[in-house]
């Protein structure tokens, strides 16, 4: 419809809801409690988890025009391509990168008593500036994310399950696939120390997909260890002490892109 900005109709609508079916199935059958989020956060609350000191290019703001009569006239008179900046109110909304940040937000300031896993799909949003090609650069997304608090062995165990899940199920479906040790791309030149800390600890794994066609790997999604990094900024707890937590997202625009590039079905088995 735009840039980065696509619909799904017929078969690749037909796939993307038989595999969010395998994978809530799994969700539930692991314990894993639905949850429904909006997918808009308050500006301040990714000041506060530092997305958007690491991701600025990223974030794509929420604003409503001015609440002024002679403005709002103004606004209902203008013309195709002319610019609507100097109408908006500073945006206090921000349309959420990731589903597990709802859910963060959601727990914030919550004393947890047993380790605890959710699941949502919701639509995310990044900008990708000029880089929207074909699914994979998108500027709205689906993506259904896993998450879970508890202790560090917990939440590696849940790590550990879903990568056995999605190994055999691509292998069963003849899927050409990698996991690989990854790290969050674009970190600014002050972060490289973050980057590193991630490879070497083998907290970040993505999963990637071969593109047949174009004869390169795509993304389609990650698999994270949190350690308490995230849960101290939110101030999430486990009896009085602060846990781990961690998230899986699968990007469903991407899998479907790399799943009909290599099978040209909609056939899971």
């Amino acid at each position: 419809m735009s840039n980065g900005v696509y619909s799904l109709q017929k078969n690749l609508l037909t796939l993307s809801k038989e595999f969010d079916k395998k994978f809530l199935n799994y969700a539930k059958k692991n314990g894993y409690n639905e949850a429904n989020y909006s997918g808009v956060l308050n500006v301040n609350s990714l000041i506060k988890n530092s997305y958007l000191h690491s991701f600025p290019n990223h974030c794509l703001f929420m604003a409503s025009i001015k609440r002024d009569e002679k403005v709002l006239k103004q606004v209902s008179k203008i013309e195709p391509n002319q610019k609507i900046k100097k109408y908006l109110e500073n945006p206090e909304t921000i349309l959420s990168p990731t589903v597990c940040y709802n859910c963060f937000e959601t727990l914030k300031a919550q004393k947890i008593k047993q380790n605890t896993k959710i699941t949502s799909i919701a639509n995310c949003f990044r900008y990708e500036s000029l880089n929207y090609f074909q699914l994979e650069r998108l500027k709205v997304y689906s993506m259904r994310e896993l998450m879970f608090f508890g202790n560090r062995l917990f939440v590696e165990n849940q790590i550990k399950n879903c990568l056995k899940f999605f190994k055999k199920f691509l292998i069963k479906n003849k899927i050409i696939f990698r996991i690989i040790t990854a790290s969050d791309p674009f970190f600014l030149q002050s972060q490289t120390n973050k980057k590193i800390f991630q490879i070497a600890n083998k907290l970040k794994y993505e999963l990637e997909m071969y593109l047949p066609y174009e004869k390169k790997w795509i993304a389609v999604g990650s698999f994270n260890n949190h350690l308490d990094t995230l849960v101290k900024k939110y101030k999430i707890t486990k009896n009085n002490k602060y846990c781990n937590s961690g998230c899986i997202g699968i990007g469903y625009e991407r899998f479907l892109y790399a799943f009909f590039s290599q099978k040209n079905s909609y056939i899971l088995k």
